[in-house]
């Protein structure tokens, strides 16, 4: 089965903002960050549909990248819409090493500093991400 994110159209519409984004900010951190957030998005999408090792490889591959995004201190305000999907898929990488209590901490955090948590749609996913962890932590 297809994962949802890993449909072309998606795959196209989502390239499509990253045009318009670079377009936008017009730099080479526009360019760079354009890089970065495919290649995320296409690891993450192929440890989707990969198994066994090749899975895990991907998988922590697409983590290595969505936390290179998270290390530019300028990300949350040059492009909040990326900080908030690498900040999602990061945490979500987190919690798949089972560290639900660091998620827990990560996204209480962040929703004491910033309470709408970059909106939707980064907002109810980072909530269902809160509760996922939360029954884990238990």
């Amino acid at each position: 089965m297809n994962h949802p994110a890993c449909d072309s159209r998606i795959v196209c519409s989502n390239r499509l903002r990253i045009n318009r984004f670079s377009l936008r900010v017009g730099s080479s951190f526009s360019a760079a960050l354009s890089l970065t957030v495919a290649s995320s998005w296409r690891a993450d999408c192929m440890a989707k549909r990969a198994d066994g090792a090749d899975a895990e490889r991907l998988r922590d591959e697409a983590e290595g990248l969505w936390q290179r995004l998270l290390e530019d201190q300028s990300l949350r305000t040059a492009a909040p819409a990326v900080y908030w999907e690498a900040r999602y898929h990061w945490l979500s990488h987190q919690l798949r090493h089972n560290k639900a209590a660091e998620v827990l901490k990560g996204i209480r955090s962040e929703k004491a500093w910033y309470p709408d948590l970059g909106g939707p749609p980064w907002q109810g996913r980072l909530l269902e991400l809160e509760a996922k962890a939360a029954r884990m932590a238990e």
